[in-house]
């Protein structure tokens, strides 16, 4: 009985019997951050392995573990959203991994990184993910503004900066392009991510 008390009682959201199979949100959030770092090392690996063998083209050793991480990634925050609609990091990370997909869909990325930003307005690296987005797609007054958030939230985000840097000067502002590329460069080095294909925002996201 003290057994059956253990399972079924207090510790049912552990990591006991009963909580093998009443994962949260929060519970495969924390999974696909996993895998995320495990392919960050792992893929490093495997990338200067290809590199040394001279096989980095498309089907070498990194580009088949690039694949079959995003699909276990993109499985576990898709149980998370389906599980918490509320739970805006999910959104915002599974936003990411669309846009950074084999495939990109911007649409349906721009689309989470709305929800995620309606859940939660404070979330910086969504905006910026967005403006990236929308830069690609053409919406360039669109992007502006989400650049212009995002180093609202996180002065420090070089890339950021950067962005709005690009777009300004696209709009033959100069004077404010030159202000915000200095802010960019005196930054870059603590952006959140730096090389996006390789080490995304939203698995440094600090969860409460």
């Amino acid at each position: 009985m003290a057994l059956l008390a253990r399972l079924f009682g207090k510790n049912r959201n552990s990591t006991t019997f009963l909580g093998l199979f009443k994962r949260t949100a929060r519970d495969w959030f924390e999974e696909a951050r996993r895998m995320a770092a495990g392919f960050a090392q792992e893929g490093a690996q495997a990338f200067l392995r290809d590199v040394r063998m001279r096989q980095g083209l498309p089907g070498g050793e990194w580009e088949q573990l690039r694949s079959r991480s995003r699909n276990q990634v993109a499985r576990c925050l898709k149980k998370a959203v389906r599980i918490d609609p509320s739970f805006a990091p999910a959104w915002l990370a599974l936003g990411e991994e669309t846009l950074y997909g084999e495939e990109p869909d911007l649409e349906k990325a721009i689309a989470c990184f709305d929800r995620a930003l309606s859940l939660d307005a404070r979330l910086a690296d969504a905006y910026y993910l967005k403006a990236t987005a929308s830069e690609r797609m053409g919406a360039y007054s669109v992007a502006l503004v989400c650049f212009e958030e995002t180093v609202r939230l996180n002065p420090r985000d070089g890339e950021a900066w950067m962005g709005e840097s690009h777009l300004l000067r696209r709009q033959g502002d100069e004077e404010r392009a030159a202000v915000c590329a200095d802010k960019g460069k005196a930054f870059y080095d603590t952006s959140p991510s730096g090389f996006h294909h390789v080490f995304k925002r939203w698995p440094r996201i600090q969860l409460p």
